[in-house]
């Protein structure tokens, strides 16, 4: 083994097993049954730096924001010329990661009044990230713009634009999405007034798609495009709402499904927002709910918040050779858009202590790669173009003991006998080979 090769390998234990520590100290045994949350958010903002400003498609000097497994995922611009929009995304259904654009979709706002477009270097900009979502505001002494982003689900992110007049007088505005490519491996073209991103080197299908207000042109490049609105008048104090969706949907997906749930959200995308603001909320009670009293303060809970998004950021669902959700050791890192198995073991024991679901298919995950003697891949992968199946296997069985863990949590008797016959098979394996 290389110098590299060991510090790659050293590096993915350091993750694997900090990230699992962090979640498993910092908890109790006790658990506590759900109960409703008001929808007014109190999470901790910022805990990860999501700022951004991509060069290349293989910048990996930023993190970035994704949920529901999703397999894209978004940050903070940091440039001014980009303003407007959210960094990204980062796409890793290409390859092991490409920033497909500095910011894919970018609001153009013409003030008609002045015949001039509003230049951005005239607001304010403050961020605030989520466990839940990201919010930008812009501010000037003529309006207020509050874009926010989550993901309802995990193939679409929603993008809610809201723009408040805050002069003493009425405002005619002209507003237009733009969008440039910066990944020559991808397509732009248009359906309609879809927007269509394709790929060389993936599947996976990209759809731009605004809602709720007339779409007066649609222009596109091989590389850009440009969704322009209908013109909207604005009088003192009142606001307007734009509604944008970004979908990267997978062949193995049902694509017209997708669009109907889509459909479905645009029509109030706040009460989605506001349920996904629920969902993040009920899991770090869970999670505070359990923290042994000598850690349950604010610097703990604050690394709780963060360790559980960073486990959050690197879920995925199941696409390609992958056949059930789990989570990469870390999506920054370009050789770590797999599943390892030893890693999986211990990312089930934190994951189950907020989601039994996503614990259990984690290690379903590496048992879909058991062989009839029991053997278990070391790590499995997306796509084999790419990298193969790793069938090494140097790790410690710690696979009945994330198993156990599992059941300790939820008491799934169905879990313990799908897995038992699997585990007697690797275990049997490891008698004879040892």
């Amino acid at each position: 083994m290389s110098v590299n090769q060991m510090y790659v390998h050293m590096l993915r234990q350091v993750l694997a097993i900090s990230t699992f520590a962090l979640v498993s100290f910092l908890l109790s045994c006790n658990c506590q049954k759900r109960q409703s949350l008001q929808i007014i958010t109190n999470q901790i903002p910022n805990i990860l730096d999501y700022n951004a400003n991509p060069q290349n498609p293989y910048d990996r000097n930023y993190l970035a924001f994704s949920d529901q497994g999703a397999w894209f995922a978004y940050g903070f611009p940091q440039d001014s010329h980009n303003y407007g929009g959210f960094a990204g995304p980062f796409l890793m259904t290409q390859e092991n990661g490409h920033w497909c654009s500095k910011v894919l979709s970018q609001l153009i706002l013409f003030n008609n009044n002045i015949e001039k477009q509003i230049d951005w270097n005239e607001f304010t900009i403050t961020y605030e990230g989520y466990n839940s979502h990201l919010k930008q505001v812009f501010k000037n002494d003529q309006l207020r713009i509050t874009q926010t982003l989550y993901f309802g689900s995990a193939h679409t992110a929603i993008i809610i634009t809201e723009v408040v007049n805050l002069s003493d007088h009425t405002i005619s505005l002209s507003p237009s999405w733009i969008g440039g490519l910066i990944s020559k491996n991808l397509n732009i073209s248009k359906q309609n007034n879809l927007i269509i991103i394709d790929s060389d080197l993936s599947k996976a299908i990209g759809k731009i798609q605004s809602y709720g207000d007339e779409i007066v042109a649609t222009e596109t490049t091989d590389s850009s495009y440009v969704l322009e609105l209908m013109e909207f008048t604005l009088d003192s104090g009142k606001t307007k709402q734009l509604i944008l969706s970004h979908s990267f949907v997978f062949p193995e997906y049902n694509i017209q499904n997708e669009q109907y749930a889509i459909d479905s959200m645009t029509i109030n995308p706040t009460k989605y927002l506001q349920e996904r603001i629920w969902e993040k909320e009920y899991q770090l009670k869970t999670l505070y709910s359990k923290m042994d009293t000598a850690w349950d303060d604010t610097a703990y809970r604050n690394l709780m918040a963060k360790t559980t998004l960073t486990l959050q950021n690197n879920w995925r669902i199941p696409a390609g050779e992958l056949k059930h959700s789990g989570l990469f050791p870390s999506y920054h890192y370009e050789w770590f858009h797999g599943m390892w198995a030893w890693d999986s073991w211990k990312h089930a024991v934190a994951l189950v202590q907020y989601d039994s679901q996503l614990a259990k298919d984690q290690i379903r995950a590496m048992y879909d790669f058991v062989d009839d003697d029991g053997f278990i891949a070391d790590c499995i992968y997306r796509d084999t173009t790419i990298e193969n199946h790793n069938y090494r296997n140097t790790k410690p069985p710690l696979s009945a003991w994330a198993v156990w863990k599992v059941y300790e949590q939820d008491d799934d008797t169905m879990f313990l006998k799908e897995m038992y016959p699997l585990l007697i098979k690797q275990h049997q394996l490891m008698v004879a080979l040892s």
